[in-house]
């Protein structure tokens, strides 16, 4: 299977795999947010992971109403949402990824925040700038 978004970044099923081994032992291994990882699941963890990377690449769309309720009894903040941004980003350049693709997957990430934690999303209407 290959993950083919609508723009350029390709990641075949077996890279898919290597990134998000490398993606969570980076959260395994990193003080800021390994205790929320540590008792999961690590099949668990990664098919969700898949998922959200899949949903990066292009692929199906993510439920972020489901996902914040999901996440919200973590009582997640702005800087472990941040160190996750950083451990994927680490996972992607360790696996060759060009600089776009990259951006790529880091913009749909950040995309996430405000489901992740617990946040409603506001939308920016004209009238916001008058």
């Amino acid at each position: 299977m290959t993950i083919r978004p609508t723009t350029q970044p390709v990641l075949d099923e077996a890279s898919l795999a290597l990134v998000l081994s490398s993606f969570h032992e980076y959260n395994l291994a990193d003080t800021c947010i390994n205790n929320y990882f540590r008792n999961l699941n690590t099949q668990t963890m990664l098919s969700m992971q898949a998922k959200f990377l899949a949903h990066a690449l292009g692929g199906a769309k993510l439920n972020h109403k489901i996902m914040s309720m999901n996440h919200r009894h973590l009582k997640l903040q702005d800087h472990h949402f941040d160190a996750v941004m950083n451990n994927l980003h680490k996972a992607l350049k360790d696996h060759d990824l060009t600089e776009a693709e990259i951006n790529h997957v880091l913009i749909a990430a950040e995309g996430t925040r405000d489901s992740m934690l617990g946040r409603t999303t506001r939308r920016i209407v004209s009238s916001d700038f008058d």
